[in-house]
């Protein structure tokens, strides 16, 4: 059996700090909490949708105005399991799990997401901020461009 190595308090505030920033993240795309949620990111990130998105690096502000046009009209529950953080420094990785749930509040279609979650994060002054993000979709139900086109008729309706 291998022996696990020891952590020191430090590494368990650190490991806490990040699980709530992971979860936080989370929480505040389900509430639309946008000013929120960029909060836990570092001004620039580069992020892997799987395909949801295209891969690139990208401002927090960037993201977050894509997203409060492509969950306009959604409704969703993002959940993550298994975390399991590795600290190196003043950075961090985390593995874990998750269930997205999407659904569009005007037509009831939906999207369903499996994923392997991987966040890379790096310590600020303001505290740990999520640097990376890739999620790989494991299994999909329903309708994989649900945000795609949730983006365009939301963008539609403010170009009026």
């Amino acid at each position: 059996m291998a022996k696990e190595s020891s952590i020191c308090p430090e590494d368990i505030a650190s490991i806490i700090e990040i699980s709530q920033t992971l979860y936080r993240g989370f929480r505040y795309t389900d509430e639309k909490n946008w000013d929120a949620r960029v909060t836990y990111f570092t001004d620039e990130l580069t992020i892997d949708f799987g395909g949801v998105k295209p891969s690139q690096t990208i401002a927090a502000s960037a993201l977050i105005d894509w997203a409060r046009l492509a969950y306009a009209l959604v409704e969703t529950q993002h959940m993550s399991f298994n975390l399991d953080v590795q600290l190196d420094g003043d950075r961090a990785t985390s593995f874990s799990y998750g269930h997205a749930r999407h659904q569009r509040i005007d037509s009831g279609n939906f999207w369903h997401i499996y994923a392997r979650y991987e966040h890379e994060y790096v310590r600020t002054e303001d505290g740990w901020k999520i640097a990376r993000i890739k999620m790989t979709p494991v299994f999909q139900e329903g309708n994989p461009k649900l945000l795609e086109e949730s983006f365009a008729v939301a963008s539609e309706s403010c170009a009026r």
